[in-house]
């Protein structure tokens, strides 16, 4: 087991030992995450939010730093308190970590990383899953979006809240304009 989760990519792999088959280590990834999922699925669908000190929330999660979490997330300035939707989910989750092993926990962060970026990314070593997910689509596998489409969707994405500012023909404009890089 493991005695805090560090949520620096550099140290995810620390405990990751190379005993572990790839398919235990899907298996273990897998398994995880679906007890994740079962949890939720679980879950009342009325959200009870209330506000906690970190302190409090670090009681919650004791094996996540979360001040670090936080930190690490560049936040000018830590929050006294942060919202929480669902102390029971937090809870289990604490367990859940607390009877895994160290290399699944830090294995299925470093998988839920790649699922994230893995489409920013134009790499010999993604082009697998981008195959996979272009199947799973529907898609021809072998299609390759151009490199300015996948530039101008992720400044779209990223702007979020702000981008509803914008008005329709811009985002037009952004969408289908051409840039010379």
């Amino acid at each position: 087991m493991i005695d805090q989760i560090p949520f620096r990519l550099v140290e995810l792999g620390s405990e990751i030992s190379h005993s572990h088959t790839n398919l235990e280590l899907a298996h273990s990834i897998v398994s995880f995450e679906a007890a994740l999922a079962k949890r939720i699925s679980n879950l009342d669908h009325v959200v009870n939010h209330s506000t906690a000190s970190l302190s409090e929330v670090q009681a919650m999660l004791p094996k996540i730093n979360v001040r670090d979490l936080i930190s690490d997330m560049n936040f000018s300035n830590i929050p006294d308190s942060i919202m929480v939707v669902s102390e029971s989910y937090l809870s289990f989750v604490s367990e859940l970590i607390s009877k895994t092993e160290g290399w699944i926990v830090q294995s299925y962060l470093a998988w839920k990383l790649v699922q994230k970026y893995y489409s920013f990314i134009q790499s010999e070593s993604v082009k697998p899953l981008h195959d996979f997910s272009r199947r799973l689509a529907g898609q021809d596998p072998n299609y390759e979006q151009e490199r300015w489409r996948i530039c101008v969707h992720h400044v779209i994405d990223s702007l979020g809240q702000s981008r509803l500012s914008l008005n329709s023909n811009s985002i037009h404009i952004l969408t289908f304009t051409r840039w010379n890089s």
